[in-house]
This record gives structure tokens, C-alpha cells and sequence, in this order.
């Protein structure tokens, strides 16, 4: 109350019309919460959990599903390791970094896009992609069944499912990938 009366006065709000406006925050967050709770949402991390999650991707027994711009999360990662892995179903998908076509004067590749807002130099993302493509097993691009694809459209968050738990973070304008 005394930190609402200090605000109210400042900013010649009613302290009544604060306190209610607090209330409702409060109230609208902790519905969000139960309402997510519900759809089984255990926590939530202030960083990337990047060891976490590449200890349980390579464990998967079941499914591993990843969205990513160029996975340099798991860029240590090598095709030993990833061959190891016995989950029963593997999608990833990446930005494919050419699209759409550079070479056209009227259009900038997705990848391009991504490194200005993330203010890295011009490249950066089609490396990454390159170096994380080379280190996955080659049965894993066959062309009956890939296992890795890549996508035609900015991915606007990094997903992970990994057997029964997900971890997803959205993309942030200015803010490397990795670091959400």
C-alpha cells in the first residue's frame, strides 16, 4: 500500500484506481499461469538451458522434434553423437540460408534478415547453418524419408520436443538466438 501511495502521488493517479489496476495485473497473471499449468507447464528458465537440452536430445527415445533458425545450440554436436541417438522419429528443421533467391536485386535471403537483427555480420547465420548440416549423419537426409529439413520461412521461435517435455523461446529482435 505505502508503494502504491508513493506512485499514486507521483504520478497523480487515485491510489484506489492503482490499487484495481494492480489487482487486475495481478490477477491476469496468475490466470495465465494456471491456464498454462494446465497445459503442463512445469517451469520456465531465465537462460537457455543449452546443456540440458543437448543431454536429453541425444537420450530420445521417442521423438525429437526441432525448430531452429541454425541449431548452433548444438553445434558440438558431431555425427557420432547424433547417430547414437535412438529416438524413433527426428525432425529438424533449419532456415534453409538461401532463401529466397539471393541473387535476385529485389530480395534479401531470410538468413541476411536474421543476422541485421541480430546485428551479426552478413553470413554468420548461413555458416552456422553450414557447420550444423555437415556434423548430422548423411542417413539423415535420404530422400525418401529426411530426417532434416529446411524451411522457407522465418522460424519466429526455437522449439525443442524431446520425448515428453518441449522447451520453446521466442526469437528476439537485437538479441542472438541463443541467448533467449
Amino acid at each position: 500500500r505505502e508503494i502504491i501511495g508513493q506512485i499514486a502521488n507521483k504520478q497523480e493517479i487515485q491510489e484506489a484506481d492503482l490499487a484495481r489496476a494492480v489487482d487486475e495485473a495481478v490477477r491476469g497473471a496468475l490466470s495465465q499461469f494456471d491456464r498454462a499449468n494446465k497445459l503442463g507447464l512445469v517451469t520456465f528458465y531465465r537462460d537457455r538451458p543449452t546443456r540440458r537440452i543437448n543431454e536429453e536430445a541425444l537420450l530420445a527415445k521417442q521423438k525429437l522434434h526441432v525448430l531452429e533458425i541454425s541449431l548452433n545450440t548444438m553445434r558440438d554436436i558431431g555425427p557420432v553423437e547424433w547417430s547414437a541417438c535412438k529416438a524413433e522419429e527426428v525432425q529438424v528443421i533449419l532456415l534453409d540460408p538461401y532463401y529466397p533467391d539471393i541473387r535476385s536485386p529485389y530480395s534479401k535471403a531470410l538468413a541476411v534478415q536474421r543476422d541485421h537483427e541480430e546485428d551479426q555480420p552478413i553470413g554468420t547465420i548461413l555458416g552456422e547453418i553450414h557447420r550444423v548440416l555437415l556434423r548430422f549423419p548423411t542417413e539423415w537426409f535420404t530422400p525418401s524419408e529426411p530426417r532434416v529439413k529446411l524451411a522457407q520461412t522465418m522460424p519466429t521461435l526455437s522449439y525443442f520436443r524431446i520425448d515428453d517435455s518441449a522447451y520453446v523461446s521466442h526469437y528476439v529482435h537485437k538479441q542472438v538466438g541463443d541467448a533467449t
